[in-house]
């Protein structure tokens, strides 16, 4: 049963970096090969880009598997049956080794074709906390946009501000330049 593959990838980078910073290098390299083998699993069994040719088409075109159980795919969540939330659940806890299995071409076919029609993230004034974690995400197809929005979104109850707009900032594909201006200067107020 696998549902969130996120949380797998962070649990091997958590490997790799307690193997580096305790000097246990047997630790660290056993946590790096995971982490790979564990990136390589996901980007072809769960993330599906459009090329996909591992599942069925009806499938491909929800770019996540959703729930993953023994040869069954549900498209769906054991807790909500939203999009949003089938693909959330993908990106939670938000950390920079996420990118390893969720590529840049990756999310701009799942933010185009799947998430951008949300309508959470349609609507001009939503206080769903879902949202946050879109907009983190979606930085890496539209980092401008979603920074400017990150600034007023309710934020997911594990995940601070500071920590959304740090991931979004820095998100970014290399074809794409983050430019900070008045307009979209960042303040928190308590």
């Amino acid at each position: 049963d696998e549902e969130s593959t996120s949380e797998d990838i962070n649990f091997f980078y958590g490997m790799t970096l307690w193997g580096r910073v305790t000097g246990k290098k047997a630790v660290e390299d056993l946590g790096s090969l995971m982490l790979r083998l564990d990136a390589h699993a996901i980007r072809t069994y769960f993330l599906l880009k459009s090329d996909n040719t591992i599942h069925p088409p009806e499938i491909v075109r929800n770019h996540v598997t959703g729930i993953f159980f023994d040869n069954k795919v549900y498209y769906n969540t054991w807790f909500l049956d939203r999009k949003y939330a089938i693909h959330g659940i993908q990106m939670i806890p938000v950390s920079p080794i996420n990118e390893l299995a969720r590529t840049s071409t990756f999310v701009e076919q799942e933010w185009n074709d799947i998430l951008s029609k949300e309508r959470i993230v349609t609507m001009k004034n939503s206080n769903n906390t879902w949202l946050s974690l879109l907009l983190v995400n979606a930085a890496t197809v539209n980092p401008m946009d979603s920074l400017h929005k990150l600034k007023n979104a309710t934020m997911d109850d594990g995940l601070s501000r500071s920590w959304a707009l740090y991931n979004a900032a820095t998100r970014c594909r290399d074809d794409v330049d983050v430019h900070v201006t008045e307009s979209i200067k960042l303040t928190v107020q308590a």
